[in-house]
C-alpha cells in the first residue's frame, strides 16, 4: 500500500482488508520490543532492584535507546511526509516513534506515578481535548502523519500518564462510565469490522458513494458486529481455562489460525474462477480493421463477449510497461525525476534503425500510445523514443499532485531534463498529450492552456515538429471492475460522449493553443466513440484497463490510423 500510494497506475478501489497494515506494525512492535529490552538496553543482574539475583533492566539505557530511536523515526516521518505522504503513512520506520512514545511511558511509569502534579484531572482532560481537537482539525488534506501525528499521540500519552497514580476526575466523570468501558472492550473488534463494511456497503446499496444515511447504517452494522464478535467469540475464547492456564496452547492456536487464514486466502486466489463473458463470440478486432465502423457496431453491445481480449482478469496488466520489454523503465513514477530508471537506457522502440525519430513524451496518457507507435514504427521504419512520467504533462504549468499532496517538484525537474534530451536527439517529431479529468478552476485552466502554447512554441523554435494527440475519453469508473460485476448487461459501464469528454474547456483550449503555436492536433475520438456513446468494448477488444487508460491490445489496433496521421508530418508521402 505504501508503494501503491506513489504509484499513479495503482488500483483506485479499496481493499476490505487494507486496514490490517496497522495490525502489521503492531505485531512488529511485539516482536521487536522484547529483543530491544533484552539486547539493547543493558540487562544485568541487579539484586538491589530485583532481589535474589533476578534479571533487571536499565531504565536509563532503555530510555536512551527507545528515545533515540523514537526521535530518529519522528524526523524520518516528518521528512517522508513532505516527500511522499503515503510512504510516511504506511511504512514502519516513519510510524515507530508513536509506539516508542507509548514504550517510554511504560518504561517510566513508576517514576511518572510518583510525580503527584501529573496525577491530576487537568492533565487527563487536556489530553482528551487534544485528542478531540485532532479528530476535527486533521482532515484528508492534512500532511499526516508529519507533525500532525503529535496531537493524537501526545493527547493519548497525557491521558495515560494522568491515570498512573490515582483515578482522576476524567476517569470518574467519563472514562470509567459503562458506555466508555463498553466501547473500550469492543474497540479492537470495531476496528476490524468497520472498514470491510464501509468498503462493501456501496455494493449492497448499489451506489458509487455512500450517502450520510447509508454511512450511518454501515457504522451501526459495524458496531453491532463488534459487540456480537466480542460476546460470542473474543471474550469466551480469551477466558477459556484451558488457554489461560496453559499459555502455550494459546500460542499454538494462534499459529494454526494464522496458517489457516493464509492458506484459505491463497486458495481463494488460486481457485476462484475469473469472470468470463456471457455473450456470443465477437469478431476479432485487428490492426487494419475499420475501427470507426467497429465502434459504431459495438455501441449497442449488451453482454461481455466470451472471447474478450484481454480477459478481465488480465486487463490491468495489459499496459505498455508489461507488454513491451523495458518500457516500464522509461515511464517514471511520481517521486522520480530522471528520464529513465537506468541512465544508460536509450528507451528506443519501433524500428531501432529507422531513418526518422519520433519522440513520445508526456504523462501516462502519452505512455498509453506507445504500443500504437511501436507497431507503427516497426511497420513504417520509424525510431520511437519514449520518455514519460506519471501525472506529468510537458506543458509549462504548475501542478499540485493529489497523491503526494504537495507541489509536484519532481515533474518540473523531469521536464527540464526532457527538453535537454529533445535538444540532444533532434527528433523529426515530438508526439505528446496530457490527461484531462474533472474540471479545474478557471485560473488553473488558463495556466494549462497558456502552458501548452509555451511548450509547443519552445519546441517549434528549436525546429521540432509537434503533434498533440487529443486526450482520450474519461470513463470515470474502473471499466474492468464494472464489466466483471455486469457481465450480462454492460450498458451502465460506458459514458456518453458529453460525459466522457471531461472538462471540455480545458480540452479545446489546449488544442487551440497548440495549433496557434504551430502543432498539429490529432483527434482520435472517432476511433473510440460514436456521436453519442463511448463504448468500453469494440468487437472482442476491451478498450480501457481502468477508468481512462487504453489497453495495449486496443492501442495496437490504432497503429494504422496513427501512422497515417503522423506520416505527413515527417515529410513522407
Amino acid at each position: 500500500m505504501a508503494v501503491e500510494g506513489v504509484d499513479y497506475g495503482a488500483a483506485e478501489s479499496s481493499s476490505a482488508f487494507q486496514h490490517f497494515w496497522s495490525l502489521a506494525i503492531e505485531e512488529q512492535f511485539y516482536l521487536v520490543w522484547p529483543v530491544l529490552v533484552l539486547a539493547a538496553s543493558g540487562v544485568w543482574w541487579s539484586r538491589r532492584r530485583s532481589g535474589g539475583g533476578q534479571p533487571g533492566v536499565s531504565r536509563v539505557g532503555l530510555n536512551l535507546v527507545v528515545g533515540a530511536g523514537g526521535v530518529a523515526s519522528f524526523v524520518f516521518g516528518v521528512h517522508q511526509t513532505q516527500v511522499a505522504q503515503s510512504l510516511a503513512y504506511f511504512v514502519t520506520p516513519a510510524r515507530a516513534w508513536e509506539l516508542a512514545a507509548g514504550g517510554l511511558v511504560a518504561v517510566n511509569a513508576g517514576w511518572l506515578a510518583r510525580r503527584s502534579w501529573l496525577g491530576r484531572g487537568w492533565l487527563a482532560w487536556s489530553g482528551l481535548v487534544v485528542i478531540a481537537v485532532s479528530a476535527v482539525v486533521i482532515t484528508e488534506s492534512s500532511a499526516f502523519p508529519g507533525y500532525w501525528a503529535l496531537l493524537p499521540v501526545g493527547g493519548t500519552c497525557m491521558v495515560v500518564v494522568a491515570g498512573l497514580s490515582r483515578a482522576t476526575s476524567a476517569e470518574r466523570v467519563l472514562l470509567a462510565q459503562p458506555l466508555s468501558q463498553g466501547l473500550g472492550k469492543i474497540s479492537y473488534g470495531l476496528y476490524l469490522w468497520h472498514w470491510p463494511l464501509l468498503v462493501l456497503a456501496p455494493y449492497y446499496f448499489q451506489t458509487e458513494s455512500l450517502s450520510l444515511t447509508q454511512s450511518v447504517v454501515a457504522a451501526g452494522m459495524s458496531l453491532w458486529a463488534a459487540i456480537m464478535s466480542y460476546v460470542v467469540l473474543e471474550d469466551p475464547v480469551r477466558s477459556l481455562p484451558s488457554l489461560s492456564q496453559r499459555p502455550w496452547r494459546g500460542v499454538v492456536l494462534g499459529t494454526v489460525l494464522v496458517f489457516l487464514s493464509a492458506g484459505t486466502a491463497s486458495a481463494a486466489f488460486r481457485f476462484v474462477p475469473d469472470p468470463r463473458g456471457t455473450g456470443a463470440t465477437a469478431e476479432v478486432l485487428a490492426a487494419g480493421s475499420d475501427i470507426g465502423q467497429a465502434v459504431q457496431e459495438s455501441a449497442a453491445m449488451i453482454q461481455v463477449p466470451s472471447n474478450l481480449s484481454p480477459a478481465l482478469s488480465e486487463a490491468t496488466k495489459d499496459e505498455p510497461g508489461t507488454v513491451l520489454g523495458g518500457a516500464g523503465d522509461c515511464h517514471m513514477n511520481l517521486t522520480d525525476a530522471e528520464l529513465s530508471v537506468d541512465p544508460a537506457q536509450d528507451c528506443v522502440f519501433g524500428d531501432p534503425h529507422g531513418a526518422e525519430t519520433v519522440m513520445l513524451v508526456g504523462d501516462s496518457h502519452a505512455f498509453q500510445w506507445l504500443p500504437t507507435l511501436d507497431s507503427a514504427g516497426k511497420e513504417r521504419g520509424w525510431r520511437i523514443v519514449v520518455h514519460t512520467k506519471a501525472a506529468c504533462p510537458i506543458f509549462d504549468v504548475k501542478l499540485e499532485n493529489t497523491q503526494l499532496k504537495r507541489d509536484y517538484a519532481e515533474c518540473y525537474s523531469w521536464r527540464e531534463r526532457l527538453m535537454g534530451k529533445v535538444t540532444e536527439l533532434e527528433p523529426d517529431l515530438v508526439v505528446t498529450t496530457g490527461a484531462v479529468f474533472n474540471p479545474r478552476s478557471e485560473e488553473h485552466t488558463a495556466d494549462w492552456i497558456a502552458g501548452t502554447g509555451r511548450v509547443v512554441s519552445r519546441l517549434r523554435a528549436g525546429g521540432v515538429a509537434v503533434a498533440l494527440v487529443a486526450d482520450t475519453p474519461y470513463q470515470r469508473k474502473d471499466v474492468p471492475k464494472c464489466l466483471s460485476e455486469n457481465l450480462s448487461d454492460i450498458r451502465g459501464c460506458s459514458r456518453s460522449v458529453e460525459s466522457a469528454m471531461s472538462d471540455p474547456q480545458r480540452r479545446t483550449g489546449m488544442e487551440s493553443a497548440a495549433k496557434q503555436a504551430g502543432a498539429t492536433v490529432i483527434n482520435p475520438l472517432g476511433q473510440m466513440c460514436t456521436q453519442q456513446q463511448c463504448p468500453v468494448i469494440v468487437e472482442n477488444t476491451l478498450v480501457y484497463r481502468d477508468n481512462s487508460h487504453l489497453t495495449a491490445t486496443f492501442a495496437r489496433t490504432l497503429a494504422p490510423y496513427m501512422a497515417d496521421k503522423i506520416e505527413p508530418l515527417l515529410g513522407r508521402d
